[in-house]
């Protein structure tokens, strides 16, 4: 995730107006009611979905046709979610980090099938819900004690991707990320 600071400053503003000071419990209402934190964690993985490809098999018993495409039975077919979400054609610039297009009207506009980072369908990730609770709760408790800054080791990624190893079945980045952080005052 590559927030701009005035990115991280909507999303302090936002955490700062929902969870109060002295809150030592984070609610799950109030975390689930934070558009912008959504908004940033579907940007964060859209550019950097946890799986770079999946896989399906076509039906046991019968030839499938797939957009023009014949399958012959029980057919393996893996696609790349990682290209899937870097697609110009879906999401223009896609290497710039924009959460604005997770808004309810911007998301109208896109088949549901076009942003899997858990996969899809009746076979997606039965840990979704938690692992997407679970960072909410993580970034929402950081950002609540800390900001994150760039120091003179951090690669500055804002208009050059951040390189990622795609041909491995888990996604990571070609060279360490190297963040500072400050305590928030």
């Amino acid at each position: 995730m590559w927030l701009t600071s005035w990115q991280q400053d909507k999303l302090l503003t936002q955490i700062d107006n929902c969870i109060s000071e002295d809150v030592s419990e984070l609610m799950y209402d109030v975390i689930q009611d934070m558009p912008y934190l959504d908004q940033v964690i579907n940007e964060t993985l859209r550019m950097y979905p946890p799986l770079a490809a999946t896989n399906r098999t076509t039906s046991y018993h019968k030839d499938v046709l797939l957009d023009g495409y014949w399958f012959p039975a029980n057919t393996l077919i893996q696609y790349s979610i990682y290209m899937i979400h870097h697609d110009p054609q879906l999401y223009p610039e896609p290497d710039k980090f924009m959460p604005e297009r997770f808004l309810p009207e911007e998301k109208a506009k896109r088949d549901p099938f076009t942003f899997i980072p858990f996969g899809h369908g009746p076979r997606n990730c039965i840990g979704m819900r938690l692992a997407l609770l679970e960072a909410k709760i993580a970034l929402v408790a950081t950002l609540k004690k800390v900001t994150f800054v760039q120091v003179p080791e951090t690669e500055v990624i804002y208009f050059v991707p951040l390189e990622v190893i795609t041909y491995e079945p888990f996604l990571r980045p070609a060279r360490p990320v190297k963040v500072g952080v400050e305590k928030r005052s």
